[in-house]
C-alpha cells in the first residue's frame, strides 16, 4: 500500500533550516538528503523514499533528536516494505550483540570468513617484549591482519585516538618479533574493527601510521553496514522477535549469523527453541535472504 502523497516528478524539498541533535548530543542541520538516502539504502525505492523524506520533513521540529526521527522512518517502512525496516535496524542490532565484546569478535570473524579469510579468534601472540590477547587473527592472499575489535554498547559511543595507538604500539612489538604469527605467514597489518564511527583525530592518526580501519560508515564506500548489506551478513540481533534468552541460547549454539539460523532450522538443529517462537524468527529472518 503507498503512502497517501502525491509526488511529482523530479520534485525537490523546500528545505527547512531546522536543526536536529544526533546521538552524539551534538546540534546538526536536518538533512532531506540523509533521511532519502537511508530509506533507499535498505531497499526503498526512490519513490517510496522520496515519499518518507517528504513526510519526515513536514514533521521534524527544532531541536528533534535523530533517534526519534529513525524510529518514524521506521514507522513507514514497516507499513510499507517489511524487509526494508529490519535492515534499517541494522545499527540498533549491532549494539545489542553485547553485553561484553566477545560476540561482536565473533560476528567481525564471521563476516571475515564470508570475505574469503582463514579466522583464528582469541589468539595469544607473542611480541619481543610481552605477549597480547589479540581478538582476531586473519590471512588472505598473504596478507596477514592483526584484528583488535572495540564493540560499542551506546548509540553516543565513538572510537577515539587511544584505541588507534593501543593497537599501533601492539603492531610495533609483534612485528619486530619477525616470527610467523600463529601458523599464518605473510606481511602483517593492523586493523580496527568497531560497530561505532571514529573519530576524525583518531581516522587521521591512523592513515599516518598505516593502521586500517573498519567501521560504521567507514572506509565510506565500503563500511561495516556496507559489508553487512552487500553480502547479507545480517546478525541475529535484527530480528524483532529475538529475546535476550533465545539470544543466549542461540550464541551458545555458536549461531550469530540471520544465515545460519536458517541453515541450522534446515537441519533441524533448532529443536532446543520452542515451536512458537522459533516459527516467529524464522518467518522474520527469510525475509532477510
Amino acid at each position: 500500500m503507498a503512502l497517501n502523497i502525491l509526488i511529482k516528478k523530479n520534485m525537490t524539498s523546500k528545505t527547512k533550516k531546522f536543526f536536529v541533535v544526533n546521538q552524539q548530543g551534538q546540534k546538526e542541520p536536518f538533512s532531506f538528503q540523509k533521511v532519502l538516502q537511508s530509506a533507499k539504502r535498505v531497499g526503498a525505492t526512490h519513490r517510496m523514499a522520496q515519499e518518507i523524506a517528504q513526510k519526515i520533513e513536514k514533521e521534524v521540529v527544532e531541536g528533534m533528536e535523530t533517534r526519534v526521527i529513525f524510529e518514524k522512518i521506521k514507522a513507514f517502512l514497516v507499513k510499507e516494505m517489511p524487509s526494508a525496516s529490519l535492515k534499517f535496524s541494522l545499527k540498533d542490532a549491532m549494539r545489542k550483540l553485547g553485553p561484553t565484546g566477545f560476540p561482536f569478535e565473533k560476528f567481525i570473524g564471521k563476516v571475515l570468513e564470508k570475505n574469503g579469510y582463514k579466522v583464528k579468534l582469541n589468539q595469544i601472540v607473542k611480541g619481543k617484549c610481552v605477549e597480547y590477547e589479540i581478538d582476531c587473527l586473519t590471512e588472505k592472499g598473504g596478507e596477514v591482519y592483526l584484528v583488535e575489535c572495540k564493540y560499542r554498547n551506546l548509540a553516543s559511543d565513538v572510537v577515539d585516538t587511544q584505541n588507534v595507538a593501543i593497537l599501533y604500539a601492539k603492531f610495533l612489538d609483534i612485528t619486530s618479533k619477525n616470527t610467523p604469527l600463529n601458523g599464518f605467514k605473510g606481511t602483517i597489518n593492523p586493523l580496527l574493527a568497531t560497530n561505532a564511527k571514529f573519530t576524525t583525530r583518531a581516522i587521521k592518526y591512523a592513515n599516518c601510521v598505516g593502521v586500517s580501519l573498519l567501521g560504521w560508515k567507514y572506509p565510506q564506500t565500503q563500511g561495516l553496514e556496507r559489508l553487512i548489506d552487500e553480502n547479507k551478513l545480517y546478525p541475529i540481533t535484527i530480528l524483532p522477535s529475538l529475546n535476550k534468552n533465545l539470544l543466549l541460547l542461540l550464541n551458545q549454539a555458536g549461531i550469530v549469523l540471520v544465515d545460519e539460523l536458517l541453515k541450522a532450522n534446515q537441519n533441524n538443529q533448532l529443536n532446543f527453541i520452542p515451536a512458537n517462537q522459533l516459527n516467529r524468527i524464522i518467518s522474520e529472518a527469510k525475509l532477510l535472504e
